[in-house]
C-alpha cells in the first residue's frame, strides 16, 4: 500500500484532456441552457476577468502582479492548490493549471458561436463572408490586446484566445469555401481519416514513447551499457541515413505520422471511431 501511495504522490493532476473535459462540461451547459447573447457575455466576462486578475491582483509573497513564468497569479494558485501534482518540467506551475482554465472555457464558447454560424440557413457564401469578418476582427483584437496582455499559450492569455481563435476561423473559412462551395473534396480524405479519431492518436502518442523508453536493450556502441528502445530505433535506424540531424529528426516524425496514418486508415475502413 505504501508503494502504491508513493507512486501517486507526484502524479500530475492537470493536463490537456482534463482541461478539455472541464471546458466541455461548462460549455455544454451553456449550449443547452443559454442563448448566444448570454454565451457571448460569459466569454467576455471570462476573458476580461482573467486579464484583470492577472494584471491587477498582487501575487502573495511575490508582488506585484506580473505575467512572468512561475511568478504570476495563475502559477501561485497552482503551487498552493496542487503541490507535487504539476507538470514535471515546471514543477511549481502548470500550463493547464486552474486559473488559466477560465479563458480556455471562452475558447470553447467561441467554438459554439462559430458552430451556430456554420448551421445558419443562409447561402454558403454568406457564411464564408461572416467567418472571414469574425476571424479578422478576433485576430486584430487579440493582436492589439497582446500589447497589454502578451499572447502566451502557457498561461492561456485572453489575447491568445482571441488571436488563435481568429486565425483558426480564417483557416476554417478558407477550407469551408474550398470544400463546401468550390466542391474540391478528394484531397481531404487523409485529413478526414485523422479527424474522426484524433483522441486515440493524442492518447497513445503519449503512452507509446513512455513504453518504448522503459524497454532496455544493449547499446551496440558499448555493450556494457543499456539504451532504451526509443533511442535505439532513432539512433541506429534513422540517424545513420542522414548527415543533417534536423533531417533525421524530420524523417523520424514523418515515419511516425505514416505509421499512425496506416493505423487510422484501418480504423476508418472498419468504421472504428473512438470518442471520449
Amino acid at each position: 500500500m505504501a508503494y502504491t501511495t508513493e507512486m501517486f504522490s507526484n502524479v500530475r493532476i492537470p493536463g490537456v484532456l482534463q482541461r478539455i473535459g472541464i471546458a466541455y462540461f461548462f460549455v455544454s451547459i451553456l449550449y443547452l441552457k443559454t442563448k448566444p447573447n448570454t454565451q457571448i457575455f460569459v466569454a467576455l466576462v471570462l476573458l476580461i476577468g482573467y486579464w484583470m486578475l492577472m494584471s491587477l491582483v498582487n501575487v502573495p509573497r511575490i508582488d506585484p502582479a506580473n505575467f512572468d513564468k512561475g511568478t504570476n497569479l495563475a502559477a501561485w494558485i497552482d503551487g498552493i492548490s496542487l503541490p507535487n501534482h504539476l507538470y514535471i518540467e515546471t514543477k511549481t506551475w502548470d500550463s493547464e493549471g486552474i486559473l488559466s482554465t477560465l479563458p480556455a472555457i471562452a475558447t470553447g464558447i467561441i467554438g459554439i458561436l462559430i458552430g451556430y454560424l456554420l448551421n445558419m440557413n443562409v447561402p454558403k457564401i454568406e457564411i464564408t463572408k461572416k467567418m472571414v469578418l469574425y476571424g479578422i476582427v478576433m485576430t486584430i483584437v487579440g493582436f492589439a490586446w497582446g500589447f497589454l496582455f502578451p499572447i502566451n499559450k502557457s498561461i492561456w492569455t485572453s489575447s491568445y484566445v482571441l488571436y488563435t481563435a481568429g486565425l483558426g476561423t480564417l483557416c476554417l473559412s478558407v477550407l469551408y469555401y474550398i470544400i463546401e462551395i468550390a466542391s474540391l473534396k478528394k484531397w481531404t480524405k487523409l485529413f478526414l481519416i485523422w479527424g474522426v479519431n484524433p483522441m486515440i492518436v493524442f492518447f497513445f502518442s503519449g503512452i507509446i514513447p513512455r513504453i518504448l523508453s522503459m524497454i532496455l536493450v544493449k547499446n551496440p556502441e558499448n555493450t556494457t551499457e543499456d539504451i532504451n528502445l526509443q533511442n535505439y530505433m532513432y539512433k541506429f535506424w534513422i540517424v545513420p541515413n542522414f548527415e543533417n540531424p534536423m533531417n533525421a529528426s524530420l524523417a523520424g516524425a514523418l515515419i511516425y505520422v505514416l505509421i499512425w496514418s496506416f493505423i487510422l486508415w484501418i480504423f476508418y475502413r472498419n468504421r472504428l471511431i473512438f470518442k471520449v
